[in-house]
This record gives structure tokens, sequence and C-alpha cells, in this order.
């Protein structure tokens, strides 16, 4: 018996709807992609900066540049992920983000930390958001503004601990052995679910979106002739058809301008903290409560889009987080680092 016989047995014998098994094993992957982060460089920036004399410029420079890379490597993860399903692209992206996250500490050139953690800000950015995303949808339908609140939590947690993480092998073993384990944790974390559990869509295995039961109905013709009768769950579009909607290219650009906000804090948060007197342990656990806000915030965030037009929850996420990430300009305590820190986390989420 291959393993997808016996995914697609597991997903029929399960007590609860296997959803959210999905859901678990897609969380393992937007968990470790944090190896790649934007908060993950921000506390090598301060040691890598200070052994090897670049700037933060310079290291701010490599999510720049894997964020360029993205764009184009979206459309290509998108083909991949239709092409092959996302158990294969989720498999092969988490693979290579664990190799590339332990070789930077390997092969450290200002080139070759471009090329590596350019990659990582790639896998970051593209298959791994859409394989995951695209899976979840998958499994949900009714459900997935909830669905996807959940999974983005999956994310505020590996963003808040992969960091601390990060913190305290740079304070155990140094900075170059940290990112080796750091890729070891890529590696140990997300590989095992995405194999044993991943599948497609609920209908390869006899199921329906949302726990609707199985996914055939029977029908005797009068010919005496027996037919399966699939519901059709598609909402209708193609990806020709979003290609031709203004909105499509509306969310996409405001999005980018959002991501401009949100990552440009998280890169340079620990550091700055840091050039504010505070102890770089103390610098790490305000990313965690970043992290815990985004966590809180993805279930709300999620809920809103259920409840309010999606128009209405997206300006209102933008407008929130743009109007608490001037208030980092008041930072100069621990207090109210852990306060600006968790309400940007929350906007975030």
């Amino acid at each position: 018996m291959n393993s997808s016989n016996i995914r697609y047995r597991l997903a029929r014998k399960t007590p609860f709807f296997y959803g959210w098994a999905i859901l678990f094993s897609a969380g393992s992957a937007v968990f470790v992609r944090n190896a790649a982060a934007a908060l993950t460089l921000g506390v090598f920036m301060f040691p890598m900066s200070e052994d090897l004399g670049w700037s933060r410029t310079l290291l701010a420079g490599s999510a720049s540049a894997g964020g360029i890379a993205a764009m184009f490597a979206a459309p290509i993860s998108g083909y991949l992920v239709d092409r092959y399903g996302p158990r294969v692209v989720l498999l092969g992206a988490a693979a290579l983000l664990g190799f590339t996250t332990m070789a930077i500490g390997w092969w450290i050139t200002p080139i070759s930390f471009y090329i590596l953690f350019g990659i990582g800000r790639v896998i970051f950015a593209a298959p791994i958001q859409i394989g995951t995303g695209t899976v979840v949808s998958n499994w949900f339908v009714r459900r997935r503004g909830r669905a996807n609140g959940i999974l983005g939590s999956t994310h505020s947690v590996g963003m808040g601990l992969m960091p601390f993480f990060a913190q305290i092998l740079i304070n155990t073993v140094g900075w170059r052995e940290a990112w080796f384990w750091l890729g070891i944790t890529v590696w140990l974390v997300a590989l095992a679910p995405l194999w044993t559990l991943m599948i497609t869509k609920p209908e390869d295995a006899g199921l329906l979106p949302d726990g609707d039961g199985d996914l055939v109905e029977t029908e005797i013709g009068a010919d005496g002739v027996v037919s399966q009768i699939v519901p059709d769950h598609s909402d209708g579009w193609t990806l020709r058809d979003a290609i031709r909607t203004p909105t499509l290219w509306i969310i996409g650009f405001s999005g980018g301008l959002l991501f401009f906000v949100h990552a440009s804090v998280n890169i340079h948060q620990a550091a700055f903290l840091r050039d504010q007197g505070i102890d770089a342990t103390v610098a790490a656990a305000a990313l965690t409560s970043l992290a815990a806000g985004s966590a809180v915030g993805s279930i709300f965030w999620g809920v809103v889009a259920e409840k309010l037009p999606v128009r209405v929850a997206y300006a209102s996420v933008a407008g929130f987080m743009g109007a608490v990430a001037l208030l980092f300009l008041t930072v100069d305590n621990t207090a109210l680092a852990f306060v600006v820190a968790t309400l940007f986390g929350f906007g975030l989420g």
C-alpha cells in the first residue's frame, strides 16, 4: 500500500473532520517558515553586524532582495501547486528552507548571504504561503475565514518562538551555530506532518469540505445505470477571470504597501530596542509579545472577515497597523516596548 492510500484511509477513519489534520500539517509549514522571517533576521542583525562589520542596511537588504524575487517566484509557485499539488511543493520548500538556513552560518559573504537568506524569503512568501493557503481553502468553505485565521495564528506562534529560540541559541553557541540549529528545527517540525498527513483536497479522500459527510451520492437512472453525483463546491472563479478584475490588482498593490510597513518594523525592531538601551534577551521577548498579539489578531481578524465586507476589514487592519507603527517612536523603556509590540502584532495578525 503506497503512502497516498494510507493517507486517504486515515482521512476517512479519523473520528473528527480530517480538515483539522490538514490545518495542523499546513500549520507546521507556516510555523517553520519563520526561520526566514524578518523578526528572526532582526535578532541576528546586531551580532552579525558587530562580528562581520556589515551595516544593518546591508543585512536588511537581503530581505528586500528576497521579497523582490518572491514577486517573480509567486506565479511559478502557483503553477507548481496546481501541477504537482501542495504536498509536493510544501515538502520541497521545507527541505530547501532547512538547508539554506543551515548553510548561512557555513558560507558567509555578502553575496552568499543574499543568495541563501533570499531563497529563504522566497520560500517564506511564495510556495509556503500559496501552498498552505490553497490546501486550507480546499478543505474549508463555510469556515474558511476562521480556518485561515487559525493558520495565521500558527504563523504568529512561530513568529514569536523562532526569534526567541534564535536569541537563546546566539547567547549559547553563537550566531553561526544558531543558523545551523534553526535549519535543523525546520526539518524536525515540518517534514513529518507534511509527508504523513497532507492531502490536496477532501474529494481525493472521498470527503466533502467542512466535514459535510462523504463525497458522492448515487442515483439510479431509468436504464438501471448507477451514477455518482459530485457536489460542486467551487466558487466559479478561474485564475484568468481573477486577473481581469481591477480588484485583484488593487488587493495586490495595497498588500504590497502594507508589507513595507510590517516588514520594516519586524526587521529593525530588535536592533532598534537595543539602541534604546534594552537588553538583547528582553528585546527578543518583546518580539514574542508581538507574536502573541498576532496570534490573537489572526483569529480576531478572521472572524471580522466573516462578519464584515472584506474591504472594510482590510482597511481597518491597514489603518490600525499604520497608527501603531508610529507609536514605536515613543518607546524608551521595556514596558512600553512590550505594549507597542503586542498592539502591532495584533494588527499584523
